[in-house]
């Protein structure tokens, strides 16, 4: 039953933290959403449909349906699941309905329900299976203590069991002054034996400049009291603001004192990414296991990323990916491994695009022996909606971020008023930061690439701050591979 609840659990908080963020991404003018997407694979050399999926919206891009179809081997597009939405007078998502095709017919399956105080901030998600009959309760969380700018204090996770909510796991977080930047958060597990809370884990944050300036780790020790244990340690530029290195440190509870395991060092050319190199600390020194080359055309557009590892003393070959664009949009995608000292091309990925700069269609080919084979293929379809009100960046005209689903390379587009800074974070679905990246922004026209070759497939958010208002504009995109 526990392992069951607990990815229940982790279900909640991965959808709530979806409809949240998506949520809070409204701008005042017009917005191009996907209403329909296709997926085809490509089997004995013809293409054969694998699966579609349909949106339906509300004002201000609020999602409240999603119909998922799927091609059966009767070579027919059959109903498979869908989702349905249903909107509180706020805006905010109060149910989300999921529902499977099951002998003709849409059957329940799951159930959300968001429950929120006056000041629209969500204290409660119960998640309820169906069982043929009724619902039945499964787990929930709850958010207290929240302060002026909309942060919790507490999240509590409890799973259904024997006719009463049972305890999982509990959060408590503090922030520093300005009550947006988190300072501590503490983790517990409920131990039903005892019948209280343990100590599972604790994290101490610093800043520079409103970026993580480090990270500390704390476990408790076989008396229950907090140790410390991991450090992670960021190093930044202030001036333009940009990461330098990043360092992982472990804690010696013998000596007390920390020593270094690993670090990330970044170098810029004209204040863009230009190296990364990994590195490892052993006998006294710093060791290098692997660095990355990013390389850009006149536009300042990513063309090029290649890495390669330390072996024997000698850096060899690993990875190599360059990148096309028609109008500053990524056209064409080749990917190349290592073939001892030269690059074997294995992958071709193709984009096509709409005026609004929104992908219509991608295309996922292998390379075997200099030939192109066929992969997979997605269409993607778009309709306009008028935003009603404003949560963007005021010192930006514009602000794109594509393509959508991207693979190893994801563009940030800004046409800003003036100079500034941004951080961009890459969240996960759980909100936790991925990656870091920090960059000037001049007035007009900016194209930020990002490397995503080391996210999995999936869904992600790219939260853009701009550093001198401390506005920030949160971007939902894919990563497909």
């Amino acid at each position: 039953m526990s392992v069951q609840l607990s990815l229940l659990m982790k279900k909640i908080a991965l959808l709530s933290f979806l409809l949240l963020a998506f949520l809070s991404n409204h701008a005042q003018g017009i917005a191009f959403v996907k209403i329909a997407q296709r997926g085809d694979t490509y089997v004995g050399n013809s293409w054969k449909g694998k699966d579609s999926f349909l949106f339906t919206y509300i004002n201000d891009t609020i999602r409240t349906g999603l119909h998922a179809i799927q091609y059966s081997a009767n070579n027919t597009w059959d109903n498979w699941y869908k989702y349905t939405y249903t909107i509180n007078p706020f805006g905010k998502v109060s149910t989300q309905l999921r529902e499977n095709w099951s002998a003709g017919n849409w059957v329940n399956s799951t159930r959300y329900t968001y429950n929120y105080d006056a000041d629209s901030n969500n204290t409660e998600i119960l998640y309820d299976v169906w069982n043929a009959n009724n619902w039945n309760p499964t787990g929930k969380i709850e958010y207290t203590g929240y302060n002026n700018l909309h942060k919790y204090q507490n999240e509590l996770v409890s799973g259904y069991s024997g006719g009463s909510w049972v305890y999982q796991t509990r959060k408590t977080y503090a922030y520093l002054n300005n009550d947006t930047l988190k300072s501590e958060e503490d983790r517990y597990t409920w131990d039903i034996p005892l019948n209280n809370w343990v100590k599972s884990e604790r994290l101490f944050y610093t800043y520079v400049q409103n970026q993580i300036g480090s990270i500390t780790r704390f476990l408790p020790d076989t008396a229950n009291i907090w140790q410390p244990k991991e450090k992670f340690v960021y190093s930044y530029n202030l001036a333009p603001l940009h990461i330098l290195e990043y360092l992982a440190q472990k804690y010696d509870s013998i000596t007390n004192v920390w020593y270094a395991t690993n670090r990330v060092t970044y170098s810029y050319l004209n204040n863009v990414l230009d190296k990364t190199q990994n590195e490892v600390y052993a006998n006294n020194a710093w060791n290098p296991i692997a660095r990355a080359q990013y390389l850009y055309n006149g536009n300042s557009e990513l063309s090029e990323y290649f890495t390669e590892l330390f072996n024997i003393g000698n850096w060899v070959k690993n990875t190599r990916s360059t990148y096309l664009y028609n109008n500053s949009k990524l056209s064409e995608e080749n990917k190349f491994i290592a073939a001892g000292n030269a690059w074997e091309q294995n992958k071709r990925l193709t984009y096509n695009y709409d005026g609004n700069k929104n992908v219509i269609y991608d295309k996922n080919e292998n390379v075997v022996a200099g030939n192109f084979i066929p992969v997979s293929q997605n269409f993607y379809y778009y309709t306009s909606y008028a935003l009603s009100f404003s949560d963007r960046i005021a010192a930006f005209s514009k602000l794109m971020v594509y393509p959508n689903p991207a693979l190893d390379k994801l563009t940030v587009e800004i046409d800003a008023k003036q100079n500034t800074h941004i951080q961009i974070n890459i969240l996960d679905t759980y909100g936790k930061v991925q990656l870091v990246i920090t960059q000037p922004v001049f007035a007009n026209r900016n194209q930020i690439q990002i490397p995503c070759s080391s996210l999995g497939t999936g869904c992600y958010f790219a939260q853009i701050i701009d550093a001198h208002s401390g506005r920030q504009q949160i971007e939902k995109f894919q990563i497909s591979k």
